[in-house]
């Protein structure tokens, strides 16, 4: 219901500045470092942010969510080339 609904935006609001305060630059650092099955973790979790952004039509949220899945999407092929 509406509780439910409400925590939920909460909640991804909440992920969502944190995701903000982070630069791509210090994301792609961690992620040089870090294993295959790290990046898919944060890439499903990611795109779970930018599907629920999507389904409220908050799109400005949604491009600076997109450029840290794109970057995720990157360093996988990165490993896997």
């Amino acid at each position: 219901g509406r509780v439910r609904d409400s925590v939920k935006f909460k909640y991804f609001n909440k992920l969502y500045r944190y995701l903000d305060r982070v630069t791509p630059v210090e994301m792609d650092a961690v992620y040089r470092i870090g294993s295959d099955f790290e990046i898919d973790r944060s890439l499903n979790a990611i795109n779970d942010l930018l599907y629920f952004f999507q389904d409220i039509e908050h799109y400005e949220k949604c491009a600076k969510i997109k450029r840290y899945s794109d970057l995720l999407i990157n360093r996988k092929l990165e490993i896997l080339i």
